[in-house]
């Protein structure tokens, strides 16, 4: 099982968690039983009484953890499960109301399961729960100082001070989204647009839009390196810090281009459709789960596995209710009582206070008056005894292997953090490295250009640079695959057109929430650009290993020219490798790539671009796959 969603709601003291959590979890089950109006839900239940299990519908059903301390506090679990044919999904509510505490007294923690699944595909797999909309409709939520809405807010000149305090709240841990101002655009629909795309992140990010005043006077305060595009969203991670330019490179941008290619006008309004709102969640769902819980929280989790483990425990054999003969027996010994255990009839003496002590002597009464008797055996006691240091030793066991447990999460949650702040700094050298390669390709032409016309007549006259201006890189993966698109009348699609699948294209934006794989792939795509429109006699090979060569170029080792024999003689692995081209290619409407380049890095998502070169017949080159590594003899069988 694989948490793909976690979210932390910090409640008002004056607000009980507990009965918060029923109520919602109440109204949600609700909104999904069965009716005339929604004859697709499966629900038939909506209500419980108490802890324990309770069927909820057909696969369905929702278990109820609770714990109350004796200092009062009130810890409760409620966990939703439904079965179907896409997988198992749970929806668990913690709630935690310890009334005395000075803060946090009342907390919720909400989660998805999704299922068994990796990591990385849980976080996208998974919509955010409804029930998430209905806690931040009902009462006050805020993390840190940050207040948490159910909806983008939009922000006025005189809102800024706020929006900015929220943006630099050092307790926060929700992503702060921030949608520039579209100049002479009504500011409703795009609060509808951005409404959209935050569904998959509601309770792990809060949304604003600011108005053309509000944008105009935020810039004022926002350096260069952390300043918003007008029409672009800014998603601003925790722990901000203006004073520094290079952590600008930690605040996302969303650019225009991409949120006009997923806009969509429907009955509600401006949408946001596609894979982009979960592809744009990534980070911010991954956050939570990459975190350790708060200690108060932790505490609540560890004290409601022990009771659930306590609770489905299998319970001690019962015991036979203690006859008493209708017939006159023998005389016994005073101080013993006559019992009948499996059938056989037994004399014991009795147990009282002097012999057991006070503690121990209300301790048997108490388990003597469930039992209906007056007399116990020694021996059943030690068996009792016996049974709850069992317990005693299992529920230690169980907390000090939690305790380890968290501890290794914030140890890996930590070399995770440290990660991804290398991973953006390698984020950040790459996309340099591209542009000054590209000023050296820029020097080296007009170098080889002035030496030609010198060794020709010796003419110095001015320099006329005739080459192609750099392509804008794209935001996306997808954004990519629009300028590979036959007929979209973009310069590079005049020699590299993309014919495989848009979807598995796309998929890699799920995966790439530093933006590697993009990079990666829009070089590769100049690299097969200039090889195709140079006219370089190939193949792409060649054309990579000619030092003469002063158009864009990569290392071999990013390339692969073919597949191995395994791959190429498998009818399965081959038939993998077969994408579509145009009937003029080749009349089947299809052929095989082999010929690929890879990722310089590589990772259980690794993705790959396969291309056919026909360049010698049509003058292109054709792209069939964009996505993650395709099985090979090592992988997939």
């Amino acid at each position: 099982m694989t948490l793909g969603y976690r979210a932390v709601f910090r409640l008002p003291e004056t607000t009980d968690a507990v009965a918060v959590a029923d109520d919602q979890m109440r109204s949600w089950l609700r909104g999904k039983l069965k009716s005339d109006r929604k004859p697709r839900n499966v629900l038939t239940n909506a209500d419980w009484d108490g802890p324990g299990t309770h069927e909820t519908g057909p696969g369905a059903h929702l278990t109820v953890v609770r714990h109350v301390g004796t200092d009062g506090s009130v810890r409760q679990a409620l966990r939703h499960v439904e079965e179907s044919d896409d997988g198992t999904w749970t929806v668990s509510v913690i709630a935690a109301n310890l009334s005395g505490v000075e803060r946090n007294a009342q907390s919720l923690v909400i989660e998805l399961d999704v299922g068994d699944v990796d990591a990385e595909t849980a976080v996208t797999r998974g919509s955010a729960p409804n029930i998430v909309r209905h806690v931040l409709e009902a009462v006050e939520v805020r993390d840190g100082d940050t207040p948490l809405r159910p909806a983008p807010v939009i922000v006025h000149a005189s809102d800024v001070p706020d929006l900015l305090q929220a943006i630099l709240d050092p307790a926060r841990n929700v992503a702060v989204v921030v949608a520039g101002a579209i100049l002479g655009v009504p500011v409703d629909p795009w609060r509808d647009a951005l409404d959209s795309l935050l569904k998959e992140s509601r309770g792990v990010s809060t949304g604003y839009v600011l108005t053309e005043a509000a944008h105009a006077e935020l810039e004022k305060r926002l350096p260069d390196s952390h300043r918003i595009e007008h029409s672009g969203i800014r998603t601003f991670a925790p722990q901000v810090d203006l004073d520094d330019p290079a952590d600008g490179l930690r605040h996302r941008t969303l650019g225009p281009r991409t949120m006009a290619r997923h806009l969509k006008r429907t009955g509600k309004g401006l949408r946001v459709t596609g894979h982009l709102p979960f592809a744009h969640a990534r980070t911010s769902r991954q956050r939570f789960l990459d975190r350790p819980l708060p200690p108060d929280l932790s505490r609540t989790l560890r004290i409601l596995g022990r009771e659930e483990i306590l609770a489905r425990r299998t319970p001690l054999p019962e015991v036979p209710v203690i006859t008493r003969p209708e017939e006159p027996v023998a005389p016994v010994e005073p101080g013993t009582v006559t019992t009948v255990w499996d059938g056989t009839e037994r004399r014991a003496r009795r147990l009282d206070v002097v012999e057991l002590g006070v503690a121990e002597h209300a301790r048997v009464v108490q388990l003597l008056t469930r039992l209906g008797a007056d007399g116990f055996e020694l021996e059943h006691l030690d068996v009792a005894d016996a049974s709850l240091q069992r317990l005693r030793s299992d529920a230690e066991a169980t907390e000090s292997f939690l305790e380890d447990l968290a501890t290794l999460e914030a140890e890996r949650n930590d070399a995770r953090a440290e990660l991804e702040i290398q991973e953006l700094f390698t984020v950040d050298e790459a996309t340099a490295r591209r542009r000054a390669e590209a000023r050296v390709r820029e020097l080296q032409r007009q170098v080889a250009a002035l030496e030609s016309k010198l060794r020709a007549a010796s003419v110095y006259d001015v320099y006329v640079d005739v080459s192609e201006a750099e392509e804008e890189e794209p935001d996306d993966v997808e954004g990519i695959v629009d300028l590979l698109t036959a007929g979209c009348g973009s310069r590079i699609s005049q020699f590299v057109v993309f014919t495989g699948e848009r979807e598995k294209a796309a998929a890699v934006d799920l995966r790439d929430n530093q933006r590697r794989h993009r990079g990666d792939l829009w070089e590769q795509i100049l690299v097969l650009y200039d090889y195709a429109r140079t006219k370089h006699s190939g193949p792409v090979q060649a054309y990579l290993e000619d030092e003469t060569v002063t158009t864009r170029k990569v290392t071999l080792r990013r390339y692969a020219k073919g597949e191995s024999e395994t791959v190429v003689n498998s009818p399965r692995l081959s038939a993998q490798r077969v994408f579509p081209v145009p009937t003029e290619v080749h009349p089947d409407g299809c052929v095989a790539m082999y010929a690929h380049f890879k990722p310089p890095r590589s990772d259980m998502f690794a993705p790959r671009l396969h291309y056919y070169d026909d360049t010698r017949k049509t003058g292109k080159v054709y792209i069939g796959y964009i996505g993650k590594h395709l099985d090979t003899t090592t992988k997939g069988n």
